[in-house]
């Protein structure tokens, strides 16, 4: 049964509290209540058991301490009394409402196949890598790769000088060749320094990027904007310091690189010519834009336009294919960013 507790401070301030317990001797008037009721403990008090406002007292460790005159005391402490609840407080007899994240068990790595997209408890159920996410050799250089949500991406930029078929992507073109390339595809290597290469890879013009020839492997492409927004919505909350390698980016912008992503910060080189950006800046092209990482913690969308088609920026080749996973937005493992059901949808919200 529940009692209302309400009293007067010295303050002159009216509080009120619910205490649920079972049975307390003396109060046999109450025994008859089947529902929650809110009683006036100052009404009761003179009817009944003449209890004094000064019993409520409220102890050091925030609990609340109440004595009536029969004798009895009942310690009251209040807090979340759900163990679903990240919030839960075992030593809480009264819930207060305090209860607001639910604890949801599951695999909370999106590199394997049991990844459950609402989980926030990693429940060691993570045991099958995709199989089909696996490295690739491509142009003398064997690239390593990371799953993330349904999608297999290159976790390393790009650095061929050649596209799929084998022709060559014309490079180590001084300022002035590279400003008049408008109309073919080019690459480049930050600073003109080939030692750059094995570090931040290649820039790459938008018409090399968007060439027929594919600039990435067969059966890998460079990804859409949407693919982009699949990925930044499978990881999350600060995108930017999740993918972000934790080397290479100067001062306190290095990222935690938790999904082996390892962005790095390659810069870029101007539709002039002119390098910029190495050690705060990693500019990756999209089919239809070309994505930031800096010193925040955000991912940025660019349109290309005419100003920027002529840029060289990084690109991290996505493999071809739809993006697995739950579907249904009626299901805790919903992947928002997938196109093809995998029945991973498990678990009704």
């Amino acid at each position: 049964m529940c009692l209302g507790l309400f009293w007067r401070k010295s303050s002159d301030m009216t509080r009120a509290l619910t205490l649920c317990f079972g049975l307390i001797a003396g109060i046999s008037f109450l025994s008859a209540q089947t529902d929650c009721e809110v009683f006036n403990v100052q009404a009761l008090s003179a009817a009944y058991v003449e209890l004094d406002v000064d019993t409520v007292l409220l102890q050091p460790d925030g609990s609340y301490e109440i004595e009536l005159t029969n004798g009895n005391v009942v310690s009251m402490v209040l807090g979340c009394t759900n163990e679903g609840y990240f919030e839960y407080d075992a030593a809480a007899n009264v819930d207060d409402g305090s209860c607001a994240v639910l604890i949801v068990p599951g695999c909370t790595d999106p590199s394997y196949t049991e990844y459950h997209a609402g989980a926030n408890v990693d429940d060691g159920s993570c045991e099958t890598y995709d199989p089909t996410c696996t490295a690739v050799a491509f142009g003398g250089h064997s690239y390593n790769v990371t799953y993330i949500g349904g999608q297999c991406w290159f976790a390393e930029n790009l650095r061929t000088a050649q596209y799929a078929n084998g022709d060559s992507i014309p490079g180590n073109y001084g300022p002035v060749s590279w400003s008049t390339s408008t109309s073919y595809g080019v690459q480049a290597v930050q600073g003109d320094d080939d030692a750059n290469i094995a570090d931040y890879g290649r820039l790459y013009n938008s018409h090399a990027m968007l060439d027929e020839r594919n600039v990435c492997p067969t059966g890998w492409k460079v990804p859409s904007d949407e693919e982009w927004d699949a990925l930044l919505s499978n990881v999350g909350e600060n995108p930017g310091l999740k993918l972000k390698s934790s080397l290479f980016w100067n001062g306190t912008s290095s990222g935690t690189n938790e999904f082996d992503f390892d962005a790095r910060p390659g810069g870029y080189r101007f539709s002039s010519g002119s390098y910029y950006g190495t050690g705060g800046l990693g500019d990756y092209w999209s089919t239809t834009t070309w994505r930031q990482f800096n010193s925040s913690n955000e991912v940025s969308s660019n349109s290309i336009g005419a100003v920027y088609a002529e840029h060289g920026f990084s690109i991290r080749c996505l493999k071809d294919g739809d993006i697995q996973g739950c579907t249904d937005p009626a299901y805790i493992e919903f992947n928002p960013a997938a196109n093809a059901d995998d029945g991973s949808c498990l678990t009704q919200e």
